[in-house]
């Protein structure tokens, strides 16, 4: 029994994942069976992958916006969930990158209350920074937790 694959779709993604330059159209690429045997894989990039927890503790000194991580350079994270404690101060969770003026405004949250978010899968490039952007400001620190999966980035 044979099975044929959504072949656009799959060179769409890898060309997107990858940055590939195709030669001609999908359309004139053959088209792939797959076999009917069953092949066991491993997928060494899960191998290759650390999950980490950082915690960080910005200390806001006036409004505007104070960064809280910053993916370093050649690493790639994958953000799985995070805790903000702002204190006593308020305004809107950033993450992207901001000196291209990219960043996205993730999640609100207000004074004096946690501000949990779970399940999230957020990529992350190097480079790229999560951000407090501080509205109302009362003397004080703001804490941010996360949990994160690092990689290389090639």
């Amino acid at each position: 029994m044979t099975y044929k694959i959504n072949l656009a779709n799959i060179f769409s993604r890898l060309v997107n994942r990858f940055k590939l330059t195709l030669l001609g159209p999908i359309s004139e690429a053959p088209i792939p069976i797959l076999n009917s045997e069953i092949q066991p894989v491993t997928v060494i990039d899960n191998l290759l992958q650390c999950i980490n927890r950082a915690i960080e503790s910005v200390n806001v000194t006036a409004t505007g916006e104070f960064t809280a991580f910053t993916v370093p350079p050649n690493k790639r994270w994958t953000i799985k969930s995070m805790f903000i404690n702002p204190g006593n101060n308020a305004g809107v969770i950033e993450i992207g990158d901001t000196s291209l003026g990219t960043e996205v405004r993730f999640s609100e949250y207000a004074a004096n209350t946690g501000k949990e978010l779970t399940n999230i899968n957020i990529p992350l490039d190097p480079t790229d920074t999560i951000d407090i952007q501080c509205n109302i400001y009362t003397a004080g620190t703001c804490t941010v937790e996360i949990m994160y999966i690092e990689e290389d980035a090639y």
